[in-house]
């Protein structure tokens, strides 16, 4: 289960599932220092992260595109 604590930096909750932890953060321009994932980044990985692993384990390959961000071949 993930867990999201409130820390004493504005905008910088530690989040973590017990094993692993992370923390999350806004851009300076909205408050925050910028020094973790935005809350939306985070969604973003992990929609991603699920696309991969589909594409994976139904044997289909990557290309990895000029961004750097695993694209479907």
């Amino acid at each position: 289960m993930i867990t999201a604590q409130p820390r004493d930096t504005r905008y910088q909750p530690l989040i973590s599932n017990g094993e692993h932890q992370t923390l999350a953060d806004t851009t300076a321009d909205k408050g925050g220092s910028n020094s973790g994932f935005r809350p939306h980044d985070l969604l973003e990985a992990a929609l991603e992260s699920c696309l991969v692993r589909s594409r994976l384990s139904r044997g289909l390959g990557f290309r990895l595109n000029p961004r750097f961000s695993l694209m479907p071949q």
